[in-house]
Order: C-alpha cells, then structure tokens, then sequence
C-alpha cells in the first residue's frame, strides 16, 4: 500500500487507473480484515482512498458500506490520532457526495454516527488539553476538520432517522431509542442536538408522539435541556422536537407549561440573531396556548425571579427590537391565540376577566402586532387572524378602549376599506351578539361563509360595531368618525383618511 500510495501521490492519473483497477475494493478488504492493532497498512489504505475522494471519482453503490466500515474504525476507542484524521477527511468527502443517502432503506449506521459525536468530542478536548500533541499536525487544521465533521455528522443524522425505514426499525421501546432519550441527560451539546433531531423526526405523526409520549415523556426531558442549555444547535434542535411532539399530542401541553418551559422560551430570542431560531421559540408557544386558556394566563405570570419579565413581556420587548415580518407575524398569532382562549370561555369565568383585563393593561403595544398582521399583503390567512382578534377584542368596553390607546396608521385604514367594500350588498350583516349572552366565541365570529374575504367583511364590520358601541367617550375623535363613515356605508377616500387623521 506504500509503493501504490507513492505512485497515486506523485502521479495523479494514477489515482484514477488504480480506481479502475479495483483500489476501492482493495482498501474495503483491508479494512474489513485488518486488525485495528496494526494501523500501518491501514494508514496507507486510507491516504490512498483519500486521494481518490479528492479527485471526484464516483464510489456509486460501493459508497455505503465504506461509510460504515470508516465509522466502525473511528468509532474504535484505541485508533491513533493519525489514522482518525484521515478518516474523518473521506468521511467528509462521502457525505459531499451524498453517499448517505443509502442509509434511508438500512438507517443501521445511525449507531455509529451517534458514537461518531462522542469520538469527536474526545479529540477535540485532547487537542486543547494535550501539550504533548505532535508537533507535526496544525491544531487549526485539525480542529476545522472536527467542527466541519460534526456539523456534517449532525446533518446525516436528521436526514437518516427521516427517512421512513428508520421508525420500523427503531420503534418506541427499541433499545437504541431508549439510548438516545437517555442521552437527553448528558452535558454534551452535540449529542443533545442528535438526541432531539432524531425525536424530532420521529415525532411526525399523532400515533407515535403518543408512542413517545407514553414510553419515554420525553417533553419533560426535552424541557429540562432549554433550562441547562444556550447553544443555538440545540436550542433549535430542541424547539423542534418540543413542537412537533405537542402537535402530535396535545395532551402533554399543559404538563410543558407545567415543566417551566415559559421561564427558558426567552432563550430562543437571546441566544440567537437568527430568524428560524428565534420563529422557533415564538411557535412553540404559540401551539402550547393553542386551545388551552390557562396556559394563555401562564404567558402574564411572574416568574420565580421577580427581577425577570414574564413570558408574555419577553415577546413584546422582542417586537420592539425586531423588525423581521416573520416574526412579528408569529408574535401578533400568539396575541390572536390569547384573545381566542378567552372568548372561547364564559363571560364570568375568572380565566377570562384575568386575560381580558391583562390584555388591556398592556395596551396599546399588546396590539401593535395585530395591526402588523391587518397591514401587511403577503399572507392573506394571517391578515384574517388579524380581524377575527380585532373583533373579539372590541366585544368589551376594556377592549375597545385598547384599540383606542392604538395609534393607528393610514395603512390601517386602507385595508379596512378594502376589507370592507368588497362587496356592496350589506343585507347579510349579522347583528352583534352581547358577549355577555354567549359561552363561547360569537357564531358571526366563527362565520361559515364561502371565502374568506366575505369572512374579513363580516369581521370588520363586527370590529367598527363593537368599537363604537363600548369605547364612545375614549375613542380619538377622528377614530370616531372614519369608522363611523365605514358602518354607515360613506365614501372613505385616501384623502379623507390623510385631512381626518392630520396626515399631511
């Protein structure tokens, strides 16, 4: 293997004439038989299959097992530095091809990955830890490598346990997924980020979150790491496992709140300045309040510390300082979703005065992300969340006065137009139920018509009903008479809207 390495190394047609002529199979030999104790021969196969990679010759279907004969040698526990470095240098190469997409149908080699990660900690730590490192190998260069090993390790990970052989072979209650939500205890951020990615892709189905949920309670694992943990990897690895587990099982939302996870959401918008991890965080509370009003109450809550903001104030001061459409969508849905829960409940319900109350004590920037989601064009469903909670809030005096502590923009009003002249027949519109007389939220608010435009219309209309009904003596004057103009039907030009609202 020396002499045919020193050929391929100085000659480079070479390294294709010796692919021809069955180098790959040579080394897949080599590394099947040769004892792990005698690294000579394997050192030399492995620069020689080094060199190959390097060049973009094409493994085809020799590539996968290779893969796993490479990790089985990693994974070894005594395999000298030298001879790990090479590996991880044709791993990388393999996983640029995309060899691994052989594992959808056999996911077996996930074990190894796993304990890849581990392996790659070990050096990592022995390279900052040892001085007697070998003078000859380049810490940077080594250490790139490892970072650029395991970012790609991780990668093959969450594509493998995708892949729909993985849940047949590793079922809830298998011993290889009791290991991995064992591993949700460690200390180490990387095999966090594989524990979760893997539950996570598992959770995609009502029937085994309910699995999961059963064998493991993994939400409270999952819950317990976001307090332990900063790292954005496993922060967004974790936010999604979390997510897709309470939409599979919404049973387990109360006991997430319960676990504390309102009192570590606010990580996913410190830790991180990255859109899809900070959308994360918003989302995840967004489904736990879905459909459950006491866990809407828990987002107004002190915590522990009362030198900390509650979850709810935490959102808001990140709506202050971002300026990312997605999120302030995410964070005006949360405000619909608080609105929702407690019209849902009765009119004396102590959960429902408490939100109402709480909401309104939190005007006007409580709202100002309701108004985002009315102003903006791109998503049409959202804009009618938007009307849907304006309707809702409007339904109180306290709420209506909440909507009168908004100063709302042209923009606004705009839309309003649009929303309402749609259609020019109003014969249709349904008279506004007292809330007091309704247990859960108005049939009109809840409207079965065929589009939802003439569903944004009718909402509009319940929104000027409501506001000018419970808010006559706060309402701003100029407020007062645009929407008054648009129940009674008048023209609302845009520059009636500028002379009304002072607009220059």
């Amino acid at each position: 293997m020396v002499v045919i390495f020193n050929f391929m190394n100085e000659y480079e047609p070479a390294q294709r004439h010796a692919f021809k002529h069955g180098l790959v199979d040579l080394v897949t030999k080599i590394l099947h038989e040769e004892d792990k104790k005698q690294p000579l021969v394997i050192e030399y196969a492995l620069r020689c299959l080094e060199l190959v990679l390097q060049s973009d010759i094409p493994l085809g279907d020799k590539a996968s097992g290779l893969i796993t004969l490479l990790l089985d040698w990693a994974t070894y526990p005594t395999i000298q530095f030298d001879i790990f470095y090479i590996i991880l240098s044709c791993l990388l190469a393999l996983h640029k091809e995309e060899y691994t997409e052989a594992f959808n149908s056999d996911p077996s080699p996930i074990l190894n990955y796993i304990k890849l990660m581990a392996r790659l900690q070990y050096w990592e730590d022995q390279l900052s830890n040892d001085p007697e490192f070998p003078d000859e190998i380049d810490k940077e260069d080594v250490t790139r490598l490892i970072r650029s090993s395991r970012s790609s390790t991780i990668t093959t990970v969450s594509e493998i346990s995708a892949s729909e052989s993985f849940q047949d072979q590793f079922p809830a209650g298998s011993a290889f997924l009791n290991s991995i939500v064992q591993l949700l205890a460690s200390s180490d951020s990387n095999l966090l980020t594989c524990a979760a990615l893997i539950l996570g892709n598992m959770a995609r189905d009502a029937e085994t979150c309910n699995a999961l949920v059963r064998e493991y309670q993994p939400h409270l694992s999952l819950v317990n790491v976001l307090k332990e943990q900063t790292q954005i990897g496993v922060l967004h690895a974790v936010g999604g496992a979390l997510k897709n587990l309470v939409i599979g099982s919404p049973v387990i939302r109360e006991s997430v709140i319960q676990a504390g996870i309102l009192q570590c959401c606010h990580k996913f918008y410190l830790a991180s300045v990255m859109v899809e991890v900070q959308h994360m965080g918003l989302s995840l509370i967004r489904i736990l309040v879905a459909a459950s009003p006491g866990n809407a109450e828990c987002l107004f809550l002190p915590p522990e510390d009362d030198a900390s903001l509650s979850a709810i104030e935490h959102i808001l001061q990140l709506y202050t300082k971002n300026t990312e459409v997605p999120i302030r969508m995410e964070i005006g849905r949360i405000v619909v979703s608080i609105l929702r829960e407690a019209a849902k409940l009765p009119s004396a319900h102590p959960t429902r005065i408490s939100l109402q109350h709480k909401t309104s004590d939190m005007s006007p920037l409580i709202l100002e992300p309701v108004i985002d989601m009315l102003i903006q064009d791109k998503w049409p469903v959202i804009a009618s969340e938007g009307w849907f909670a304006l309707a809702l809030c409007v339904q109180t005096p306290r709420g209506a006065s909440a909507v009168a502590d908004l100063t709302l923009p042209e923009r606004f009003f705009q839309v309003l137009r649009q929303a309402i002249y749609q259609k020019s027949d109003r014969s249709n519109f349904p008279e506004l139920t007292p809330p007091e007389k309704s247990r859960s939220v108005p049939k009109h608010l809840d409207s079965k018509a065929s589009t939802q435009s003439q569903k944004d219309r009718e909402n509009a209309f319940m929104f000027l009903s409501g506001f000018l009904k419970h808010n006559t003596f706060e309402a701003p004057r100029n407020y007062t008479t645009l929407f008054q103009r648009f129940l009674d039907g008048q023209d609302v030009t845009d520059a009636l809207i500028k002379e009304t609202l002072g607009v220059n």
